[in-house]
Protein backbone atom coordinates (compact mmCIF):
# COMPACT_ATOMS: atom_id res chain seq x y z
CA UNK A 1 0.00 0.00 0.00
CA UNK A 2 3.09 2.51 0.68
CA UNK A 3 3.38 3.75 -3.10
CA UNK A 4 0.14 4.92 -3.13
CA UNK A 5 -1.14 5.79 0.47
CA UNK A 6 1.56 8.15 0.43
CA UNK A 7 0.87 10.38 -2.04
CA UNK A 8 -3.15 10.28 -1.67
CA UNK A 9 -2.46 10.86 2.24
CA UNK A 10 -1.38 14.53 0.97
CA UNK A 11 -4.61 15.12 -0.12
CA UNK A 12 -6.48 14.66 2.98
CA UNK A 13 -4.13 16.28 5.60
CA UNK A 14 -5.57 19.58 5.03
CA UNK A 15 -9.31 18.02 7.18
CA UNK A 16 -8.59 18.98 10.81
CA UNK A 17 -10.16 17.08 12.66
CA UNK A 18 -12.84 20.14 13.56
CA UNK A 19 -13.48 19.63 9.55
CA UNK A 20 -15.49 16.33 11.40
CA UNK A 21 -17.47 18.43 13.76
CA UNK A 22 -21.49 18.13 13.88
CA UNK A 23 -21.46 21.67 13.80
CA UNK A 24 -19.60 21.51 10.38
CA UNK A 25 -21.84 19.70 9.14
CA UNK A 26 -23.45 21.91 5.95
CA UNK A 27 -19.80 22.49 4.81
CA UNK A 28 -19.09 18.35 4.90
CA UNK A 29 -22.17 17.56 3.52
CA UNK A 30 -21.03 20.40 0.51
CA UNK A 31 -18.11 18.51 0.25
CA UNK A 32 -19.41 14.89 0.01
CA UNK A 33 -22.19 16.27 -2.49
CA UNK A 34 -19.67 18.06 -4.98
CA UNK A 35 -17.43 14.79 -5.10
CA UNK A 36 -19.70 12.45 -5.33
CA UNK A 37 -22.23 14.17 -8.08
CA UNK A 38 -20.75 13.02 -11.21
CA UNK A 39 -21.13 9.68 -10.04
CA UNK A 40 -24.77 9.60 -8.65
CA UNK A 41 -25.67 11.25 -11.94
CA UNK A 42 -24.23 8.43 -13.71
CA UNK A 43 -25.61 5.78 -11.35
CA UNK A 44 -29.39 7.44 -11.89
CA UNK A 45 -28.88 7.67 -15.58
CA UNK A 46 -27.92 3.97 -15.98
CA UNK A 47 -30.98 2.64 -13.39
CA UNK A 48 -33.41 5.32 -15.58
CA UNK A 49 -32.00 3.48 -18.84
CA UNK A 50 -32.36 0.24 -17.83
CA UNK A 51 -35.60 -0.05 -15.99
CA UNK A 52 -34.00 -0.59 -12.47
CA UNK A 53 -35.27 0.84 -9.14
CA UNK A 54 -33.05 2.17 -6.31
CA UNK A 55 -35.79 0.01 -4.64
CA UNK A 56 -34.04 -2.71 -5.20
CA UNK A 57 -30.68 -1.46 -3.90
CA UNK A 58 -32.15 -2.37 -0.54
CA UNK A 59 -30.03 -5.38 1.03
CA UNK A 60 -28.07 -5.30 -2.09
CA UNK A 61 -24.27 -5.92 -1.13
CA UNK A 62 -22.06 -2.54 -2.66
CA UNK A 63 -18.71 -2.24 -3.21
CA UNK A 64 -17.69 1.70 -3.58
CA UNK A 65 -13.42 0.65 -4.29
CA UNK A 66 -11.19 5.06 -4.16
CA UNK A 67 -14.60 6.09 -1.68
CA UNK A 68 -12.63 8.68 0.08
CA UNK A 69 -14.73 10.50 2.82
CA UNK A 70 -17.29 8.31 1.61
CA UNK A 71 -20.47 10.37 -0.12
CA UNK A 72 -20.84 7.59 -2.78
CA UNK A 73 -21.33 5.21 0.32
CA UNK A 74 -23.61 7.23 2.08
CA UNK A 75 -25.91 7.21 -1.47
CA UNK A 76 -26.08 3.71 -1.14
CA UNK A 77 -26.31 3.34 2.38
CA UNK A 78 -29.30 5.38 2.17
CA UNK A 79 -31.41 3.07 -0.25
CA UNK A 80 -30.79 0.29 2.30
CA UNK A 81 -27.81 -1.30 1.06
CA UNK A 82 -25.00 -3.22 2.76
CA UNK A 83 -21.88 -1.04 1.68
CA UNK A 84 -18.48 -1.47 2.03
CA UNK A 85 -15.95 1.63 1.06
CA UNK A 86 -12.59 1.23 0.68
CA UNK A 87 -9.68 3.84 0.01
CA UNK A 88 -5.77 3.14 -0.09
CA UNK A 89 -5.35 6.69 2.36
CA UNK A 90 -5.90 5.40 5.88
CA UNK A 91 -6.34 9.42 6.46
CA UNK A 92 -9.41 9.17 4.29
CA UNK A 93 -10.57 6.33 6.08
CA UNK A 94 -10.65 8.01 9.64
CA UNK A 95 -12.41 10.85 7.93
CA UNK A 96 -15.29 8.51 6.09
CA UNK A 97 -16.21 6.85 9.72
CA UNK A 98 -15.64 9.98 11.55
CA UNK A 99 -18.66 11.35 9.34
CA UNK A 100 -20.29 7.88 9.09
CA UNK A 101 -20.47 8.02 13.09
CA UNK A 102 -21.85 12.03 13.30
CA UNK A 103 -24.64 10.73 10.51
CA UNK A 104 -25.60 7.36 12.67
CA UNK A 105 -24.85 5.55 9.53
CA UNK A 106 -22.92 2.52 9.46
CA UNK A 107 -20.55 1.37 6.47
CA UNK A 108 -17.93 -0.94 6.68
CA UNK A 109 -14.63 1.04 5.79
CA UNK A 110 -11.34 -0.60 5.18
CA UNK A 111 -8.16 1.07 4.30
CA UNK A 112 -6.19 -0.86 1.77
CA UNK A 113 -4.59 -1.25 -1.31
CA UNK A 114 -6.58 -2.68 -4.08
CA UNK A 115 -3.66 -3.28 -6.34
CA UNK A 116 -1.65 -5.99 -4.04
CA UNK A 117 -4.99 -7.44 -2.32
CA UNK A 118 -5.36 -11.16 -3.92
CA UNK A 119 -8.94 -12.06 -2.76
CA UNK A 120 -11.79 -9.88 -1.11
CA UNK A 121 -13.59 -12.79 0.13
CA UNK A 122 -16.82 -12.28 -0.42
CA UNK A 123 -19.09 -11.02 -3.37
CA UNK A 124 -20.89 -7.82 -4.47
CA UNK A 125 -24.22 -7.12 -6.27
CA UNK A 126 -22.54 -3.59 -6.87
CA UNK A 127 -18.95 -2.68 -7.19
CA UNK A 128 -18.75 1.15 -8.25
CA UNK A 129 -15.46 2.56 -8.83
CA UNK A 130 -15.47 6.03 -7.51
CA UNK A 131 -12.81 7.23 -10.10
CA UNK A 132 -10.02 4.97 -9.00
CA UNK A 133 -8.72 3.51 -12.12
CA UNK A 134 -7.27 6.53 -13.92
CA UNK A 135 -5.46 6.87 -10.67
CA UNK A 136 -3.74 3.53 -11.19
CA UNK A 137 -1.02 4.30 -13.17
CA UNK A 138 1.16 1.17 -13.93
CA UNK A 139 -0.22 -2.02 -16.43
CA UNK A 140 0.33 -4.13 -13.78
CA UNK A 141 -1.36 -2.63 -10.98
CA UNK A 142 -5.07 -2.19 -13.67
CA UNK A 143 -4.88 -5.24 -13.93
CA UNK A 144 -4.72 -6.78 -11.03
CA UNK A 145 -7.25 -4.27 -9.86
CA UNK A 146 -9.92 -5.41 -12.78
CA UNK A 147 -9.20 -9.20 -12.24
CA UNK A 148 -10.05 -8.48 -8.46
CA UNK A 149 -13.00 -6.58 -9.37
CA UNK A 150 -14.23 -9.48 -11.59
CA UNK A 151 -13.38 -12.34 -9.06
CA UNK A 152 -15.77 -10.33 -6.35
CA UNK A 153 -18.93 -9.66 -8.58
CA UNK A 154 -21.48 -11.70 -7.90
CA UNK A 155 -23.22 -13.87 -10.46
CA UNK A 156 -25.79 -11.35 -11.58
CA UNK A 157 -23.38 -8.28 -10.44
CA UNK A 158 -23.10 -5.04 -11.87
CA UNK A 159 -19.43 -3.02 -12.23
CA UNK A 160 -20.22 0.45 -12.76
CA UNK A 161 -17.01 2.77 -13.69
CA UNK A 162 -16.11 6.12 -14.74
CA UNK A 163 -12.52 7.29 -15.81
CA UNK A 164 -11.29 10.25 -17.40
CA UNK A 165 -10.19 9.19 -21.62
CA UNK A 166 -7.19 10.55 -23.88
CA UNK A 167 -7.86 12.42 -26.56
CA UNK A 168 -5.63 14.09 -29.17
CA UNK A 169 -6.00 17.62 -28.05
CA UNK A 170 -4.87 17.52 -24.93
CA UNK A 171 -3.09 20.05 -23.24
CA UNK A 172 -1.21 20.20 -19.74
CA UNK A 173 -0.70 23.23 -17.78
CA UNK A 174 2.55 24.08 -16.77
CA UNK A 175 4.36 21.64 -13.86
CA UNK A 176 2.50 18.27 -15.62
CA UNK A 177 3.45 16.81 -18.27
CA UNK A 178 2.42 12.94 -20.18
CA UNK A 179 5.11 10.20 -21.28
CA UNK A 180 4.76 7.99 -23.86
CA UNK A 181 2.20 5.44 -22.14
CA UNK A 182 -0.52 8.48 -21.56
CA UNK A 183 0.43 8.69 -17.67
CA UNK A 184 0.14 12.10 -16.18
CA UNK A 185 3.15 13.40 -14.35
CA UNK A 186 3.23 16.52 -11.82
CA UNK A 187 6.80 18.02 -10.97
CA UNK A 188 7.23 19.03 -7.29
CA UNK A 189 9.23 22.12 -5.85
CA UNK A 190 11.67 19.65 -4.78
CA UNK A 191 11.99 19.04 -8.50
CA UNK A 192 11.20 15.03 -7.99
CA UNK A 193 8.35 13.98 -10.62
CA UNK A 194 5.38 12.01 -9.39
CA UNK A 195 2.87 10.01 -11.94
CA UNK A 196 -0.57 10.94 -10.54
CA UNK A 197 -2.86 9.71 -13.35
CA UNK A 198 -3.23 7.58 -16.53
CA UNK A 199 -5.54 8.80 -18.96
CA UNK A 200 -5.76 6.44 -21.49
CA UNK A 201 -7.35 5.89 -25.06
CA UNK A 202 -11.23 5.04 -24.73
CA UNK A 203 -10.05 1.42 -26.99
CA UNK A 204 -6.96 0.71 -24.75
CA UNK A 205 -9.55 0.79 -22.00
CA UNK A 206 -12.35 -1.23 -23.30
CA UNK A 207 -8.94 -3.82 -24.38
CA UNK A 208 -7.67 -3.81 -21.01
CA UNK A 209 -11.72 -4.62 -19.39
CA UNK A 210 -12.13 -7.70 -21.83
CA UNK A 211 -8.51 -8.90 -21.58
CA UNK A 212 -9.52 -9.27 -17.14
CA UNK A 213 -13.10 -11.51 -18.91
CA UNK A 214 -14.95 -8.88 -17.80
CA UNK A 215 -18.34 -8.23 -20.35
CA UNK A 216 -18.79 -4.58 -21.44
CA UNK A 217 -22.87 -4.20 -21.36
CA UNK A 218 -22.90 -0.56 -21.98
CA UNK A 219 -20.29 1.68 -22.63
CA UNK A 220 -20.98 5.91 -23.05
CA UNK A 221 -18.15 8.29 -23.97
CA UNK A 222 -19.02 11.55 -22.34
CA UNK A 223 -17.76 14.61 -23.80
CA UNK A 224 -17.88 16.62 -20.74
CA UNK A 225 -15.34 16.20 -17.66
CA UNK A 226 -16.90 16.23 -14.36
CA UNK A 227 -14.33 16.14 -11.57
CA UNK A 228 -11.03 17.20 -10.96
CA UNK A 229 -7.32 16.52 -13.00
CA UNK A 230 -5.19 19.50 -11.61
CA UNK A 231 -6.19 22.19 -9.74
CA UNK A 232 -7.84 24.71 -10.99
CA UNK A 233 -8.94 22.60 -14.15
CA UNK A 234 -12.30 24.37 -13.93
CA UNK A 235 -10.61 27.97 -15.45
CA UNK A 236 -8.50 25.51 -18.15
CA UNK A 237 -9.80 25.48 -21.65
CA UNK A 238 -12.36 22.62 -22.20
CA UNK A 239 -10.90 21.32 -25.39
CA UNK A 240 -7.83 20.31 -23.66
CA UNK A 241 -9.09 18.46 -20.99
CA UNK A 242 -9.56 14.60 -21.18
CA UNK A 243 -13.05 13.12 -21.63
CA UNK A 244 -15.13 10.78 -19.87
CA UNK A 245 -16.30 7.10 -20.44
CA UNK A 246 -18.51 5.65 -18.58
CA UNK A 247 -18.65 1.72 -18.61
CA UNK A 248 -21.50 -0.76 -16.86
CA UNK A 249 -19.90 -4.32 -16.75
CA UNK A 250 -20.64 -8.21 -15.65
CA UNK A 251 -18.99 -11.09 -15.52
Amino acid sequence: MEKYYQSYNISYEKFTPDWFDADNQKVVDKFLFENSESMIIFIENYFAQFNLSKQSLYGKKVLVTGCGFGGLCHYFAKHGAEVVGIDVSPLAIMGAKEIAKNKEMYIDYIAADLCSIEKLNQQFDFIVDDHLLHCLTTTQDRKHYLDLMKNSLAKDGIFLLETMVFHGRIQTPIGFYFDEDNVLWQELENSNEVMIRKIAPSIEIEQEVIASGLKINYLYYHAELAFQVFPGFNDYPFEYLPRTVRLAMSI
